[in-house]
């Protein structure tokens, strides 16, 4: 599941390569709407609705994965 969100997640943002510690302040085109983007393209993928305080919550790509991770598990 990792790598199949860090593919999704490079492909948005459109960058090569990312990192579990990268963040909007490290990723240029992470602003709001790619944030969104990231969230809505990653629950249609994975058949997952997230909740808006969980997707307020996420910081970094290591925050993404374990919110994933967690709807996931819990389905």
């Amino acid at each position: 599941m990792e790598k199949i969100i860090l593919k999704k997640i490079s492909k948005i943002l459109k960058v090569k390569k990312i990192n579990l510690k990268d963040n909007p302040k490290s990723l240029k085109n992470w602003d709001s709407f790619a944030h969104l983007e990231i969230i809505q393209t990653l629950n249609a993928l994975l058949k997952i609705n997230i909740s808006f305080e969980d997707t307020i919550k996420i910081k970094n790509i290591s925050d993404i994965i374990k919110v994933f991770k967690k709807y996931k598990k819990n389905r």
